[in-house]
């Protein structure tokens, strides 16, 4: 006896018995597991995409600072940007200057995940609405990171400070830090005392 009457499909075929069995099509394995990837990513990204105000409270380097957020001391680092090290030449004046403009500010955060030391990765938005990631690049007090796209604001804020010469870019070779990091290991921090009120 068959299940189904009339022409069968391709998704079907007649059992010894008699009946016609449906066959279940087949899948596309990879494109199944790329699918499911994509949405994982996706739903990752946006877990961790994130945008809040936050006072920022230490100025550690030009682009890594602590901010206070929800009772909690979080560290940030700007994204897709990468100043001197303090142990280079310009390292301290990036640290100034990122402390002119956002030390004791009430910033909106953009946050976009978190790099291997736990660091989380961040646009900062100043109070009058500037980018403090893209003046930095601006002023010629960081590189782009070498990870970022070469057709985008960034690297035309690079070029603009290369060209006339401003900050670091007045030097005829200024290293970049990840090649500075490569020959200078970072020291152990050594233990900080504070003072309580």
């Amino acid at each position: 006896m068959h299940c189904e009457t009339g022409s069968r499909s391709s998704g079907s075929r007649e059992a010894a018995t008699g009946q016609t069995v449906r066959l279940r099509p087949a899948l596309n394995r990879p494109a199944v597991l790329a699918s499911l990837a994509l949405c994982f990513c996706l739903g990752a990204a946006s877990a961790q995409a994130e945008t809040y105000k936050a006072l920022v409270a230490t100025i550690v380097d030009g682009d890594t600072l602590d901010v206070e957020h929800s009772g909690k001391r979080v560290r940030l680092r700007l994204r897709d940007i990468d100043c001197p090290e303090m142990s280079q030449p310009y390292g301290r004046k990036a640290r100034r200057f990122t402390g002119t403009l956002a030390f004791n500010q009430t910033v909106t955060v953009q946050t976009h995940g978190q790099d291997p030391h736990g660091r989380t990765i961040a646009d900062i938005i100043l109070p009058g609405g500037m980018n403090l990631n893209q003046e930095l690049v601006r002023v010629g007090y960081a590189w782009v990171a070498p990870h970022v796209p070469h057709d985008g604001l960034l690297t035309k804020l690079e070029l603009s400070a290369r060209g006339k010469p401003r900050g670091l870019w007045v030097d005829t070779h200024p290293m970049e830090p990840w090649e500075w990091r490569k020959t200078h290991p970072p020291k152990p921090e050594k233990a900080k005392h504070r003072r309580h009120r």
